[in-house]
């Protein structure tokens, strides 16, 4: 946690906006580096017929943007987080889960429709995606100052929110009975929607005991 001292009002909006900016530079990052690990043939094929590129994709994202909001914490308040094991287990429930569905999606829209298609599975598509940036606001929520943690508590709700309306998104096809292929998709949006839910809770309960 960064040590609690006094910081300017606008500190901790620095904090976020630079964070922010660092998530959207950790995506394209992971991005320029799983395509590097493809060209340098350290990433051959998929075993288990699994998109594991997509898995690590996600893992590095989610990684590289908790390093920059440690490094946004160093800029703005001079001095970095010191994250422990307490605040590490709820953001890589977040990130394994926004992996477990990314891949369940790919395995579902394969046997749906024999490929995936992104404007096939709707706003879907973009669960793993909001379950990271979830992920990632939890953990600043975390490490965070009581003074300091508005901010990424409004970035957990902003992201909880996205990934509660995809969710909810999918209920309409629940209703009209789930195939059997379907279900570990249904069962890890459900868990996705509970998880939102969960770290929100989590947060609010942080900012306010400190």
């Amino acid at each position: 946690m960064i040590s609690e001292a006094p910081t300017s009002r606008a500190a901790p909006w620095q904090w976020a906006a630079l964070s922010v900016v660092a998530w959207i530079a950790s995506f394209f990052t992971a991005f320029l580096l799983m395509a590097a690990a493809r060209t340098l043939g350290l990433l051959v094929g998929d075993p288990f017929g699994l998109r594991v590129d997509l898995g690590f994709l996600l893992a590095l994202h989610g990684l590289l943007a908790a390093g920059g909001v440690l490094g946004a914490g160093r800029l703005v308040f001079e001095r970095f987080p010191l994250p422990d094991a307490r605040h590490l287990v709820l953001p890589a429930a977040g990130l394994a889960l926004a992996i477990a569905v990314e891949l369940g999606l790919h395995e579902w829209a394969e046997a749906r429709f024999g490929y995936y298609d992104a404007e096939m599975v709707c706003w879907t598509a973009g669960l793993s995606l909001a379950l990271v940036a979830l992920a990632v606001a939890t953990f600043a929520t975390q490490v965070a100052p009581r003074s300091s943690a508005l901010p990424p508590l409004l970035a957990q709700v902003a992201a909880a929110t996205i990934v509660a309306l995809i969710a909810l998104s999918n209920v309409g096809g629940i209703t009209n009975g789930i195939e059997p292929e379907s279900w570990p998709l249904a069962i890890l949006v459900g868990f996705s929607a509970a998880y939102a839910v969960a770290a929100v809770v989590i947060g609010a309960r942080r900012v306010s005991t400190g």
